[in-house]
């Protein structure tokens, strides 16, 4: 094994950010080359997002699960390299969810997220954080699920029998919503499930779930199976802790500039540093 962590590689020389950037560039110009889709951002102009059927046939209906991924990428894409043209689909895309969400009542909104829904939040508030238009954040905050938030806000661990990665990827979005807004209740809801996964939900490898699933706290003993530590979950949960612990830091710098003790921000216990 060597100083790279890679068996019979040598450990290459760090090499200037700008080596970075410039593929990122030319990744980017293949792409654009090879995907006729990119060329025709207008192919999601809202007007043209087909409504709900209520005739359609009894099934497992997840409407904004994959366009997550592909606003995800386009919003990487645009950071990265500086593609506009990513910037202008993803931009699309974010007015068609605006557009699907905007006319359902709070009540029905929260219906819909209990079916998985990916960070729509996450990238929603990160793409406006990136331009700034307060639509973004808006539609952002529609996929706040209290279901979930409510008793993380107050510090309960109510995550058995839920599906572990959607609310992880639910949670993720929490962050950027503290960055976004400056309410550390998001940061709250963040650190408490990270706590609570990390110590009481968590294998030994670091993983978490069985059969994709959460269970009882501290009984994680009984449940093994060949189905454990859902790859999609530990994933989101490197994210979720990449994200919590600087904005922790942030948070309480803030809070002792200020001299605020009104909220202060809870300190990250060790056993989830690790």
């Amino acid at each position: 094994m060597t100083p790279s962590g890679r068996t019979g590689h040598r450990c290459a020389p760090a090499r200037p950010a700008r080596h970075g950037r410039r593929r990122a560039r030319r990744r980017s110009s293949r792409l654009e080359r090879f995907n006729p889709l990119l060329p025709r951002p207008t192919v999601l102009v809202p007007a043209q997002a087909p409504p709900f059927r209520k005739s359609a046939p009894p099934a497992r209906r997840e409407p904004v699960l994959c366009p997550h991924p592909t606003m995800a990428g386009l919003l990487d894409q645009y950071r990265l390299s500086g593609n506009r043209q990513a910037l202008t689909v993803l931009l699309e895309m974010a007015a068609w969810a605006d557009a699907r969400t905007a006319p359902l009542s709070r009540e029905r909104m929260q219906s819909v997220l209990k079916v998985e829904f990916g960070g729509m939040n996450d990238v929603l508030t990160r793409l406006y954080l990136e331009t700034g238009d307060p639509a973004h954040l808006r539609t952002a905050q529609r996929f706040d699920h209290d279901e979930l938030y409510a008793p993380l806000a107050a510090g309960r661990d109510e995550l058995a029998g839920r599906h572990a990665n959607t609310e992880i990827a639910k949670v993720a979005g929490a962050v950027p919503g503290y960055e976004a807004t400056g309410d550390a209740r998001y940061l709250d809801i963040a650190d408490t499930f990270w706590t609570h996964v990390v110590e009481h939900h968590s294998y030994v490898i670091g993983g978490n779930s069985n059969q994709e699933l959460f269970g009882q706290p501290d009984e994680i003993v009984s449940r093994l199976s060949d189905v454990t530590c859902e790859n999609c979950s530990s994933y989101n949960m490197l994210k979720l802790g990449r994200h919590l612990f600087p904005a922790r830091r942030r948070c309480t710098r803030s809070a002792r500039a200020t001299g605020s003790s009104a909220r202060p921000c809870r300190r990250i216990g060790p056993a989830s540093t690790n």
